[in-house]
């Protein structure tokens, strides 16, 4: 069995911590029991400096992350897990460079507490997907920042200062609940130094609208037309083609914007972007000033 662990007793009984894995795997998956004894735990640095590991899945039955679990697993991307994990301990994952998408199941209603500590152990971008066991599903982006701590020797004292907006949207998380309204109101304090992370912010909450009032709405709206071309260009560069048909499904891609796109398009040989900028531009053509028009020929 490529999976180690030892035997231990809380009040429901006997269960299995995992201390590590035999052999090497990128995607790493839990399983809900070893040896007929349910997983409730990974014991500190159990997958500490691992480089083969770059999405891990865990099980509904996990209730405790320990010291440094996934510590300087330097190739992970994504984590899945469920809000009945929630005994979290520092460090799980200090050090995961790469780490950007965090998959939360929410089968206790009201319950963010695994959220909120992975927020907290790291000051880097984080896009988290929440999949309720009952409603809609929610894409929230939190932004990077930077904390420092300055030595005033005159004054004996040591002050610290959070650069960037991502503490902020981070305090929007709390134990039982995420504060939609303060989160939609935090864009401004973004857009001046990290356009990335306000795009994915504008459009994982026009996607996954869930609590999202009419004023938060325009108010994305407007900073994707006001930034179109920028945006444009970065999601064909990325190729995210989900994100360029919902500009276009909901008539948020603006004239002017399209025939830079559709070069990045053309270079890259992306068939289905291509597809859907041309469809727009058709329907555009009498105000695109006569911009780069490509054809189906043209690959």
């Amino acid at each position: 069995m490529p999976f180690t662990f030892t035997t231990k007793e809380d009040r429901g009984g006997a269960f299995a911590e995992v201390t590590g894995y035999d052999g090497q795997a990128a995607e790493l998956t839990l399983p809900e029991s070893l040896s007929g004894l349910p997983v409730k735990s990974i014991a500190a640095f159990a997958f500490a400096e691992r480089t083969d590991l770059t999405s891990v899945h865990l099980p509904k039955s996990l209730k405790s992350l320990h010291l440094f679990a996934f510590q300087n697993c330097v190739n992970l991307k994504e984590v899945e897990l469920f809000n009945t994990t929630d005994d979290y301990y520092d460090g799980v994952i200090r050090g995961c460079r790469k780490l950007s998408k965090i998959t939360v199941h929410l089968i206790l209603p009201e319950n963010f507490i695994i959220a909120r500590e992975i927020l907290n152990d790291t000051d880097a971008a984080l896009s988290f997907t929440f999949l309720p066991d009952a409603g809609e599903p929610f894409s929230l982006t939190f932004p990077e920042y930077v904390s420092e701590a300055r030595e005033d020797t005159m004054a004996r004292a040591i002050h610290f200062t959070i650069e960037g907006a991502g503490m902020a949207y981070r305090e929007c998380v709390k134990k039982h609940a995420i504060d939609f309204r303060e989160y939609d109101t935090l864009l401004p304090r973004l857009t001046m130094y990290d356009f990335a992370s306000a795009a994915a912010i504008a459009l994982g909450r026009l996607q996954t609208p869930v609590a999202l009032t009419d004023d938060g709405r325009e108010k994305y709206e407007t900073f994707l037309t006001d930034h179109n071309k920028d945006l444009l260009c970065l999601l064909t560069k990325r190729e995210d083609t989900k994100a360029v048909q919902f500009l276009s499904d909901h008539d948020l891609i603006l004239a002017d914007a399209i025939p830079e796109a559709l070069e990045i398009a053309a270079e890259k040989k992306l068939v289905e972007i291509t597809g859907i900028l041309m469809a727009v531009q058709g329907k555009k053509k009498e105000t695109s000033g006569g911009g780069l028009s490509l054809s189906l020929s043209d690959w």
